[in-house]
């Protein structure tokens, strides 16, 4: 009864609050629901065939991107602040924090309900023909199966994926293999870094262990009293409710902080992400690879390629988190010490040869992995050599993501203490414009920087058409 009358004032949302924040006009209502990531930001779509970025606070509409199609379905927003949506033409469309179309990918039918995405920036989407997808942040999709029922939810969580049925909950691994079932009638998933939780039909609540596929019976995660939002409601982490209205204005609410439950939302709001939205701390994986102590270093020559050719072999980075979690730390590990031991008992390592740095390299810089940004930004500041950091450039263009502006501080000095080759230069310019539209804001400041440097010393004619190039597409 108390969760019904909660919702029901949910409704009456001018009833409930104080007074009105803010209010927004946009060219129409909206089409999905309002999502908010991590940087604060408000995200949602509209009649108007855009996907609109506004601040929490205020209201103000930051940038509008006009995909071509109309938007419907959903609003998602990844950890690394990528925005997904999807149109009427079934593409589901990936937008940078800065407003930039990165990606589109075409399925035969839409997903039937709101995707999961992982730590990783991995998105999980299962659609009305059953068929189960995961999809990098490079656009690379990858088909886990035909489903064999129907589903009611997708949540990810510690390498599980979770497909929620009104009869029980089915795991699967991030592979797409099956990890068996648990007899529960769920009708709400709630995620948090410490934890998965379920309520059932009959209102208790259990801790879920998708490794051990289980389920025991647990106290509620959530503050009481907690609201139980309509999927067209977003309530913000700054104590609001937002939403659109038919007469073509979004608008704010402050809410009472007893409402509010953060936990909550992570795991019920079709509009927010239904994974951990965490991304995995450099730190804390550090840690782990010390005490596993690998020792690879003391391998032979012939021993440590195939080493590094376990990991060429494998065509997805779905399938590399799956085998190697922390591939990014042992392949830094073997870089760092830059020497192999031609027997274990060999009391005179030899370096590693130029060959094996160029694979260990472009193992790194090719798959736009969230993670691997430490790595790179690290190697930027030990590598000399143009044609290595030419690929350590890459992969940080390829990650995009750079909302400390890190990465793009950490290409412009190893750019700047360098013999300035051409091909360095086209690289560096490159990924720093990647970057620059991927985050925007003080992004395309440090990007103008880095042109204004390689314009001042570019020689070759492909550099300077390069720079007239991007000159061009960024008037336009």
């Amino acid at each position: 009864m108390k969760r019904a009358v909660l919702s029901f004032c949910l409704i009456l949302t001018g009833i409930l609050c104080s007074a009105e924040s803010w209010e927004t006009a946009l060219a129409g209502i909206l089409t999905s629901p309002p999502a908010q990531g991590l940087d604060g930001r408000i995200y949602c779509t509209s009649e108007d065939r855009a996907v609109h970025s506004l601040d929490s606070v205020s209201g103000k509409e930051y940038w509008s991107y006009r995909p071509g199609r109309k938007l419907k379905g959903f609003t998602t927003v990844s950890p690394d602040g990528t925005i997904f949506t999807l149109t009427n033409q079934n593409h589901i469309l990936a937008i940078s924090p800065g407003g930039w179309e990165l990606w589109r990918f075409k399925m035969d039918s839409p997903p039937e309900f709101p995707p999961a995405i992982d730590s990783h920036g991995i998105l999980y989407v299962l659609t009305e023909d059953k068929e189960l997808f995961s999809i990098d942040r490079l656009g690379h999709a990858v088909s886990l199966g035909k489903m064999e029922k129907s589903y009611t939810g997708i949540y990810v969580y510690n390498n599980f994926i979770l497909l929620q049925s009104p009869e029980e909950l089915d795991f699967r691994t991030i592979s797409g293999e099956d990890s068996g079932s648990i007899d529960l009638q769920s009708i709400r998933i709630v995620l948090s870094d410490k934890g998965l939780w379920c309520e059932s039909d009959k209102g208790l609540w259990f801790r879920v262990d998708p490794k051990h596929n289980r389920a025991v019976l647990s106290d509620s995660p959530l503050e009481t009293p907690a609201i139980y939002p309509k999927k067209e409601v977003l309530i913000t982490d700054n104590l609001r409710i937002v939403s659109g209205r038919n007469d073509w204005f979004m608008e704010a609410y402050n809410l009472g902080a007893e409402a509010y439950n953060p936990l909550y939302q992570m795991g019920c709001n079709p509009s927010r992400t239904n994974g951990v939205r965490k991304i995995p701390l450099y730190s804390e994986r550090m840690a782990g690879i010390v005490l596993k102590s690998l020792r690879y270093l003391l391998l032979n020559h012939q021993y440590f390629s195939s080493v590094i050719g376990e990991f060429e072999k494998i065509d997805n980075i779905q399938k590399l988190l799956v085998e190697h979690p922390d591939y990014d730390l042992q392949i830094m590990d073997l870089i760092s010490s830059s020497e192999v031991r031609t027997s274990p008992g060999s009391e005179s390592p030899s370096k590693i040869d130029s060959y094996s740095l160029f694979r260990l390299y472009m193992l790194l810089s090719k798959w736009g992995s969230i993670q691997s940004r430490d790595a790179l930004i690290w190697l930027c500041s030990v590598e000399e050599d143009s044609g290595n950091l030419a690929l350590i450039y890459r992969g940080l263009g390829n990650i995009g993501y750079d909302p400390d502006g890190r990465s793009l501080t950490a290409l412009f000095a190893s750019l700047k203490k360098s013999r300035h080759s051409e091909i360095l230069m086209q690289a560096a310019l490159l990924s720093a414009l990647h970057m620059a539209r991927y985050n925007g804001g003080q992004s395309m400041h440090d990007f103008f920087e880095i042109l204004q440097f390689v314009s001042s010393r570019a020689q070759s004619k492909r550099s300077l058409k390069l720079i007239d190039t991007i000159i061009k597409e960024l008037k336009e």
